[in-house]
């Protein structure tokens, strides 16, 4: 499925053509979330892990998202876990580096990494952005 998302009543995330599998029909996730609905199939996801890096839009995402051809992207690759660990979802995300914030928390013990989309970061906040990872 092709999903824009709006952010600031700007496109901001392209989510290209995936697969959900046998359990999600593609046509409810207009109903619901992906994640509630695989929840509801008792496939919660606890965990996931992300890679994002720095691309260039084509004509057809630069359309989407309402950005000139080979304007700066960022192209997210996650990966969601069942809390048996299983793999459950592989979805890739291609965001207008334009909508970004990257925001990085570092202490000794471990470093949290967010990025926000769209409107202004303020540091110590709490956002709704995507949590890139964490680790030590």
């Amino acid at each position: 499925m092709h999903r824009p998302r709006i952010s600031d009543r700007e496109p901001s995330q392209v989510l290209p053509p995936g697969r959900a599998g046998p359990v999600i029909e593609a046509e409810n996730l207009g109903h619901r979330g992906l994640y509630t609905s695989l929840a509801g199939h008792e496939l919660t996801i606890t965990r996931a892990h992300e890679t994002i890096r720095p691309t260039t839009l084509g004509p057809h995402d630069a359309r989407d998202l309402a950005r000139p051809q080979s304007s700066p992207a960022l192209l997210s690759h996650r990966i969601s876990f069942s809390k048996t660990g299983t793999p459950v979802v592989g979805d890739h995300a291609l965001l207008a580096a334009d909508s970004v914030v990257i925001s990085v928390s570092r202490s000794v013990e471990r470093h949290e990494v967010q990025y926000i989309l769209g409107g202004a970061f303020q540091p110590g906040s709490a956002s709704p952005g995507r949590s890139a990872g964490k680790g030590g």
